[in-house]
């Protein structure tokens, strides 16, 4: 009876307690009506954000964020908004993009995507403009970085301004790259006492795909261009038998598409580490305790042009099916700066259907036909609900279960590993369904000569030819993952963004469409190094200890820094030294080649920052390879390309060639001119021309071109007397991640650095950490944390249209923090 007592007297007082416990960290009498979070950064300013919900999570993340990056992403929710042109004036394509932004960026498709995602993922999102407008209110635009000081294009910003952000991100390798063409895309001025007969005028009708090219005196057409290895091993090939992954991404060293390491820690809910593209809320690639996972972009095709035969008596309406249908116009208007500082006003129509807005690429919008852009991303809403679900993964099947059911990822391939030993590779995004009989049935007039620019045209004047349906889509008009390829293996998987084909050279996938990137292709070198390098492991040839990956022979895949063009051709070149004159006849007059010659007999074929010979090579090499298409390289190869040996073909310099020899030896020569006309020595320091500029401060930088075969591929300008910088793009977030029996063991770093603003301690110190091929051993556990930390704070505040949250206890302590009603 006494201990029931004690028991009814102690059980009130503990709840009591534990109550203002909470209240003391954040915890209130009114739950969810305050963000707060605790953001722990560690060595190389990293940030550690934890929270008790998805807002305060979001919250945290975007405080963290802008302090080292605001003024990037401010300008990118300009830009996403169709603002540039009123704060910057309508050149350099301002204009387009606006016009373009404002047409399909609406309000009603953003306000749509929104709606569309999980309440987690709003209150994700909600918190991080908070967390973004609290650190802008904090500072204020005096105080921020130079780059957007007292700029009046930085203002607050809310959740839709975030997913008007996301959804020009979704469309990346869709739509987006068309837009000078749509804005183009005007319809005939009169129609209507035209008649036409033809589907085709002549003109165009009578030319090949290459008299096409030529008349029209264009570039092949492509995509933005960004890249990335990833690798993927099974518990059959690592030491330890459980999965190990490596991530590089190849992403441009400025601007919206760099990286941000960033761990994310609801307890009990979310715990993940790695790194996002700036302004999203989670991370997108990644290791949780049990998963790791990364991303390369994918070769598929993630549009396709309809070719609309027109109404001979109005411009704006189409056949379907035999029936005429109307294109709806949408007019749009944006405001301009002019160079007297007035703002004006800018019109544009732009032309939708049913299948998408009228484009007009290297050909105008005739009287017989128009083009459009018909684009699945245009309603891929679904895309940060599933990025949700990957981090919250307890095994390799949950995530592939979130990557299967979404189908949302918009231009990328996925690897992931766990720590039970299993890894899988996957194109699995949004990719139009057009299965190759019927683009061969739905060809049209303008097919073959747009493929020449990498453009697939089908026939919009029939519903047979419209997009497919799969019974396990999510979404109409795209492939279902059963249709899409994929291979899970307990040895490894890999890709170089070449297509899915030879994600294993002993497993090739076939039979998928062609739009998913082609089968049966040679490869680039990048993705025949990544091969070479897992086989010679794998085989313990490569000069490291044993016969299985562990966390060193990861990172080496990178930091080994070979050059696989060099591996190949170099001694051919070395060879043709010795049995050819030194002395080379050029457009300019005879070159002596010997002293180059002497300096590639010495280089050890690898793009070290020490390397002596490198920077010959670069521009040999580029020489050989077909001289920016000015050489004929048919017989190049002594070995040819063969479809049943793709790793290792082709190979080796056909001597037996004269001409090939010729090629050779002007390409050597002209490197020769090239170096010296750039004021460079021939023998430098790969580091000494090769490097970035961080406050006044030369950072030598390892790596090279990826098409010349480096894995550690970093792309750059060239300027004389200096040499190749600064450093455009290339590798960016890189990691090597393991698991041990307490979870993740992960060694990684980001090339370009956390912040852009040049007066942060974390401006330049991992780019340094880079040119001397270091690794950060990223803490993931709470006691690394701890131990590596350097400062640590706790932000909180009430949120909008909520009472300000007061502790049970605040009428006994009023002077207590907890207690505060302001932010």
């Amino acid at each position: 009876m006494r201990n029931q007592r004690r028991n009814h007297f102690w059980t009130p007082l503990v709840a009591l307690l534990a109550v203002g416990l909470l209240g003391a960290h954040g915890g209130s009498c009114f739950p969810g009506g305050r963000y707060s979070a605790t953001i722990q950064r560690t060595t190389y300013g990293i940030p550690h954000i934890q929270a008790q919900d998805w807002g305060g999570l979001g919250y945290g993340y975007g405080f963290a964020f802008a302090e080292d990056n605001l003024c990037v992403l401010a300008l990118e929710i300009v830009e996403a908004n169709g603002d540039l042109s009123r704060h910057f004036g309508p050149g350099g394509g301002n204009l387009d993009r606006d016009l373009f932004w404002t047409f399909w960026a609406n309000d009603e498709v953003v306000q749509g995507f929104f709606d569309q995602a999980s309440d987690d993922v709003k209150e994700l999102v909600r918190g991080y403009a908070a967390g973004y407008n609290r650190y802008l209110r904090d500072t204020g635009t005096g105080a921020l970085p130079e780059a957007c000081r007292d700029a009046e294009w930085v203002r607050e910003i809310d959740e839709i301004d975030l997913f008007r952000v996301y959804y020009k991100l979704v469309d990346r390798a869709g739509a987006s790259n068309l837009i000078s063409y749509m804005v183009d895309a005007v319809p005939p001025a009169t129609m209507a006492a035209n008649s036409a007969t033809e589907q085709v005028p002549p003109f165009w009708a009578s030319l090949t795909p290459e008299q096409f090219r030529e008349q029209a005196n264009l570039p092949v057409w492509e995509p933005e261009k960004i890249g990335s290895n990833m690798v993927g091993l099974g518990g059959d090939a690592t030491e330890n038998g459980r999965g190990m992954l490596l991530v590089n991404p190849h992403f441009p060293w400025n601007g919206p598409l760099r990286f941000y390491q960033v761990h994310v820690t609801i307890p009990g809910v979310i715990d993940s580490m790695g790194a996002s593209l700036f302004g999203s809320p989670l991370p997108v690639i990644a290791f949780n305790k049990n998963v790791a996972w990364s991303h390369t972009v994918s070769a598929a095709t993630r549009f396709v042009l309809r070719y609309l035969t027109l109404d001979p008596t109005d411009p704006t309406s189409y056949v379907f099916d035999g029936e005429t249908r109307s294109m709806t116009p949408h007019p749009v208007s944006v405001e301009v700066l002019e160079p007297d500082g007035t703002l004006s006003t800018r019109e544009h129509t732009f032309y939708d259907t049913e299948f998408g807005p009228v484009v007009a690429p290297f050909i105008p919008w005739n009287i017989a036909f128009a083009l459009v852009a018909e684009d699945p991303s245009r309603s891929n809403f679904r895309i940060f609900d599933q990025i949700l679900q990957e981090n919250l993964a307890g095994n390799l099947d949950e995530f592939v279960a979130a990557l299967e059911g979404h189908v949302a990822l918009p231009w990328v391939n996925t690897v992931v590993v766990d720590r039970s030993g299993d890894a899988y590779y996957g194109d699995i995004g949004t990719v139009p369904h057009l299965t190759d009989a019927k683009a061969a049935a739905c060809a049209t007039p303008m097919t073959a000569l747009f493929a020449g620019f990498g453009l697939t045209v089908i026939d919009g004047s029939r519903s047979d030819c419209n997009l497919g349906n799969d019974p396990d889509s999510p979404q109409p008009g795209i492939f279902g993952p059963g249709n899409l390829p994929k291979l899970r293996s307990r040895e490894w998987v890999q890709n170089s963004n070449d297509s899915y084909w030879l994600t294993r050279p002993d497993t090739p996938l076939e039979g998928f469409s062609a739009l998913l990137g082609g089968e049966r292709q040679q490869q680039g070198l990048r993705t025949r190094l990544g091969i070479r390098q897992i086989e010679e492991r794998l085989a313990g040839t490569d000069g490291l200890p044993g016969n299985r990956f562990d966390l060193a022979a990861v990172q080496n895949l990178v930091t080994g820094n070979r050059n696989l063009s060099a591996e190949l051709m170099l001694d051919a070149v070395l060879t043709l030294c010795e049995e050819e004159p030194n002395e080379v006849s050029t457009g300019g007059g005879l070159v002596d080649v010997g002293p180059a010659c002497d300096v590639l007999s010495g280089w050890g074929r690898r793009m070290d920052t020490e390397s002596v010979g490198a920077l010959l090579w670069r521009v040999v090499w580029a020489g050989i390879d077909g001289g920016n298409g000015l050489r004929d390289i048919s017989n190049l190869y002594a070995v040819p390309f063969d479809v049943n040996d793709p790793a290792n073909t082709p190979r080796e310099m056909n001597l037996s060639d004269a001409g090939v020899r010729n090629n050779a030896m002007s390409a050597l020569a002209e490197a020769v001119v090239a170096i010296e006309d750039y004021a460079l020595p021939l023998d430098a320091a790969w580091g000494d021309v090769h490097f970035d500029v961080r406050n006044g401060e030369q950072i030598p930088i390892p790596g090279g071109p990826g098409s010349h075969g480096i894995y550690n591929a970093i792309g750059t300008g060239l300027s004389t007397g200096n040499g190749y910088t600064p450093i455009s793009g290339g590798s960016s977030i890189v990691m090597a991640v393991s698991f041990g029996r307490r979870g993740p063991i992960a060694k990684g770093l980001l090339t370009y650095s956390q912040s852009t603003d040049p007066e942060s301690p974390f401006f330049a110190d991992q780019t340094r950490l880079f040119s001397e091929e270091g690794w950060n051993d990223l803490p993931f556990h709470r006691w690394q944390i701890r131990r590596d930390q350097i400062s640590k704070v706790r932000i909180r505040e009430t949120r909008p249209g909520q009472p300000a949250p007061v502790p049970w206890f605040c009428w006994m302590l009023p002077n207590h923090p907890a207690c505060s009603t302001s932010p």
